[in-house]
């Protein structure tokens, strides 16, 4: 199908998302720094090993 997420970013993961992410092995970030600075559609590279996000 092709329309899973390339990786998710979370304010607060809940148990049941985290869950999904790793058995879907989709990478996820939580609480990143910047988030408040992302629009609906910006471009941006995540980093889940480190628990960042950069803006593109």
């Amino acid at each position: 199908n092709n329309t899973a997420p390339k990786a998710i970013i979370c304010l607060k993961a809940e148990p049941i998302i985290a869950t999904g992410a790793i058995m879907s092995d989709i990478p996820m970030v939580d609480s990143p720094s910047s988030v408040e600075e992302l629009v609906n559609g910006q471009m941006v590279e995540v980093d889940s090993d480190n628990g960042k996000i950069t803006l593109l």
